[in-house]
């Protein structure tokens, strides 16, 4: 009988590399919760034309080969955050900890590991090693009523490899305990106006990762672990809108001064907020709904974004 390998019973952890390339402990590796990997592997090929007098046949030698994949899941936290900004500055605030997020001194990032493992008669496992975040996506949807559904962070990470058959590795002792995020803590806050009721939403960064890759001797392929070129930020709200002031922000094409922001929040004691500066609105389309109240589609883009995060852990990463 042959056992087919079931989804459900996948096991997906991280772990910051620390500065030693892929060496993974024995214990400690986080878990992540409702975690799905879409591996996406290239190994470019490049065309060399024939060499003889109207030859119409070509040959191909191997360019650089890229290990990439898409990591989504629901955060319970937000250590991850850290490998794709840069470093976070804890500091006491009461009985919790203020995680204020910021460049590294050589504005570079942080590599980790992602171990996945598929459990079945024979276990299957991948360790992505020298991992770093080209785009670091955070998207919730409230739609559906109940108790709302889960926010999702969703990363486009570049490896340096992926090796199988790697020793599985266990998670932390304290695994997180934390709720999973749902889509109604979310608050929006536009020019000073808090907007309890969005519906749905996106915030989008991205390091535009450089093309550098490792060279040596025997000019290996493989590409290297590659720092951040010129950080972008974009996204999308939708809303129900009570008055014109949103359209008047749009209209008016410049930077909002007030404030602008997104809070994911449990409690007063417990939140993300994520401060955007030079927050502008590329549009703000509304479509008739008969049927219920009117929504806006805001599409927007900052010039930067300082995330700060107050919760009970002080193990969030302080790198130099």
């Amino acid at each position: 009988m042959v056992e087919f390998i079931s989804g459900k019973r996948e096991i997906t952890r991280w772990v910051n590399e620390a500065g030693t390339y892929g060496t993974l402990p024995s214990t400690g590796l986080i878990p992540l919760k409702n975690a799905v990997i879409t591996p996406n592997d290239v190994q470019e090929w490049e065309e060399v034309p024939g060499a003889t007098t109207d030859a119409i046949t070509s040959t191909y030698e191997a360019g650089v080969q890229d290990s990439k994949f898409n990591l989504k899941y629901a955060p319970q936290t937000w250590r991850l955050l850290v490998m794709a900004y840069g470093k976070a500055t804890n500091t006491t605030s009461g009985d919790n900890y203020l995680h204020t997020f910021g460049y590294k001194t050589a504005k570079d990032l942080e590599s980790f590991s992602v171990q996945r493992i598929k459990n079945a008669t024979t276990d299957i496992i991948d360790t992505y090693k020298g991992c770093k975040v080209n785009v670091f996506t955070v998207s919730w949807n409230a739609g559906g009523g109940g108790t709302g559904k889960f926010v999702e962070c969703s990363l486009d990470c570049l490896a340096k490899e992926v090796v199988e058959t790697e020793t599985e590795k266990t998670e932390e002792a304290s695994p997180s305990a934390y709720a999973l995020l749902q889509s109604r803590q979310v608050i929006v806050t536009l020019n000073g106006t808090d907007y309890t009721h969005c519906l749905s939403g996106s915030i989008v960064m991205n390091n535009n990762l450089s093309d550098g890759f490792y060279a040596d001797a025997t000019l290996t392929n493989t590409r290297g672990e590659t720092e951040p070129q010129l950080r972008k930020w974009t996204g999308s709200f939708t809303i129900q809108y009570e008055d014109d002031d949103v359209f008047d922000l749009w209209k008016a094409g410049t930077s909002v001064s007030g404030a602008c922001t997104v809070k994911f929040q449990r409690s007063a004691t417990d939140y993300a907020l994520f401060t955007f500066t030079g927050f502008r609105l590329n549009s703000a389309p509304d479509e008739t709904k008969l049927d219920g109240f009117n929504t806006m589609s805001i599409n927007w883009t900052a010039d930067s974004c300082i995330p700060t995060v107050l919760d009970s852990r002080d193990d969030y990463y302080e790198t130099s």
